[in-house]
């Protein structure tokens, strides 16, 4: 049951089965605008509670650097124990696998093709939603 359903112009954001879900929309362009738009609805819905984060960016025409900038410091990490990306492309797979490898994030990540894969992985991180209501990392930066 997906909820607290949230949408903005380049995604949708549900909570579903203890995970916060972000399904980017076809040929979305984030940029920092964007991220900081999907990033307060990320934090309006999870409500003070962190939360594993799938986010499916299949759809994604690309993110900017300056968005991946924001959204690896403190206030896009805000109220999230873990993230899995989804993405369809090996190459951008491979790409971000390397990234997370060279600039290890402050939070665990995984990089995923098949969906099951992401949310088993996510499993293991969803008991913090409702033990943490901070953020548990300091000054650090998700690298993607």
């Amino acid at each position: 049951m997906k909820l607290n359903y949230s949408e903005t112009n380049s995604a949708n954001l549900w909570i579903e089965n203890g995970i916060l879900f972000i399904k980017c929309l076809p040929d979305a362009i984030i940029t920092r605008n964007v991220a900081e738009k999907i990033t307060d609805e990320r934090i309006k819905i999870s409500k003070g509670n962190s939360y594993p984060v799938f986010m499916d960016v299949r759809n994604a025409k690309y993110i900017t650097m300056d968005a991946r900038n924001f959204l690896k410091q403190t206030e896009g990490l805000q109220f999230i124990s873990a993230y899995a990306f989804l993405f369809d492309s090996h190459v951008h797979s491979v790409l971000v696998n390397y990234f997370l490898t060279i600039n290890p994030p402050a939070l665990p990540a995984l990089t995923a093709n098949k969906r099951e894969n992401a949310l088993n992985w996510l499993g293991n991180y969803k008991a913090e939603a409702i033990t943490n209501s901070k953020p548990s990392f300091a000054n650090k930066e998700l690298a993607f």
